[in-house]
């Protein structure tokens, strides 16, 4: 008897060991990509971020503008986001943009107290655009009640040149949807004209034909369109009605997808994730992958990621800018993020982490 418990003694503190060894191996990885987090975030919901006219708009509320250049030929990392003024809109909040080749559109909203339990709500919604981003007139929306429209979106066509920055290329479009109605293509300040009977959430060009898709997460490039619905199932084809592949990454439900030349960035609901794809085929890999080298997305972006832009689309992953927007699903106080952590954060080349990022003032405040 003594042999045989002095037998398990010595396996289960092996086992121990080794558990305790491969638990402390990982925890000490996290901590050894932990930075200390930038100031002057911008904070709130970053519901979009566009480019127009070789700039990168983003809204938290706000109308935030920066340069379309990259960091890599700008050499600048984080604090180059400022607030611009928007002559011409007469609103309590943005809530989304959007941009076609020749005009950005702010989609806004009007607050009121709800008498019954004392909450802020929404009143009335207009529609704005603007040729040179920051003078603004309104669109004719006439034909629609305020309140039924919902969201604004592009069909993400752009690329990059070096000198130039971010493009809004020939072919983006621009959509508004509409509560009941459908979804409609948008024109300047002219009347939106129908598209579809369905309401539509996100839009992405392949092949010279625009595709959606009704919830948030769908994104293109040369082989295939890329979505997911409701869950934590990657699909990909040619046409959101039918996919050519699906895989179940069972890694938290899928938010928002950009490409990039060799893999996926995904915003989920566990946190920032990426999934290679065949260079060859457009093919997604069976399951994500961990980031490489210094890159600290996987400890610091954890909680809930509803956006993810990338700025060039044909480099290789992390050799572009990247953003995110993280928040939580619930309260704050049942979060273990404060309010100074939700909000934008951004990974530049040639700092090699994520971090806070958005203004070189305190004016990043959000709503």
């Amino acid at each position: 008897m003594k042999k045989i418990g002095y037998t398990l003694l010595a396996l289960t503190l092996m086992a121990i060991g080794t558990l305790f060894s491969s638990c402390h191996d990982n925890i000490y990885e996290m901590i050894s990509k932990e930075v200390a987090l930038e100031s002057n975030g911008i904070t709130g919901d970053i519901r979009s971020i566009v480019p127009f006219k070789n700039n990168l708009y983003l809204t938290n509320g706000f109308l935030y503008k920066k340069t379309g250049l990259s960091s890599t030929e700008t050499r600048q990392y984080n604090k180059q986001w400022a607030k611009i003024s928007t002559n011409g809109i007469d609103c309590d909040m943005i809530i989304y943009i959007a941009s076609d080749e020749t005009y950005l559109y702010a989609l806004t909203a009007d607050y009121e107290e709800n008498e019954n339990d004392g909450e802020n709500v929404e009143a009335s919604h207009a529609l704005y655009c603007s040729s040179d981003g920051s003078s603004w007139e309104k669109v004719d929306t006439s034909a629609f009640t305020s309140l039924k429209m919902r969201k604004i979106f592009d069909n993400q066509v752009q690329s990059y040149t070096t000198g130039t920055g971010v493009n809004t290329d020939s072919g983006r479009k621009a959509y508004l949807r509409i509560e009941d109605s459908g979804t409609y293509e948008l024109n300047g300040t002219g009347a939106p004209t129908p598209k579809s009977s369905t309401g539509y959430c996100i839009a992405a060009n392949f092949n010279g034909t625009d595709y959606f898709n009704s919830s948030y997460a769908l994104a293109a490039n040369d082989h295939f369109l890329y979505w997911a619905s409701n869950g934590s199932t990657l699909y990909w084809g040619t046409d959101t009605a039918s996919a050519t592949g699906s895989v179940d990454l069972d890694d938290g439900s899928i938010y928002s997808i950009s490409v990039t030349g060799d893999h996926l960035l995904l915003g989920t609901s566990s946190g920032i994730k990426r999934v290679a794809i065949d260079s060859n085929t457009g093919v997604p890999s069976s399951s994500t992958e961990d980031f490489s080298g210094d890159n600290n997305a996987e400890s610091l972006l954890t909680n809930r990621i509803y956006l993810t832009y990338v700025l060039d689309q044909s480099e290789p992953e992390a050799s572009s800018d990247e953003y995110a927007w993280m928040t939580i699903h619930y309260s704050i106080t049942s979060s273990s993020l404060s309010f100074d952590e939700i909000g934008l954060y951004s990974f530049y080349p040639g700092r090699g982490t994520w971090n806070r990022d958005g203004t070189a003032d305190d004016s990043s405040d959000g709503n």
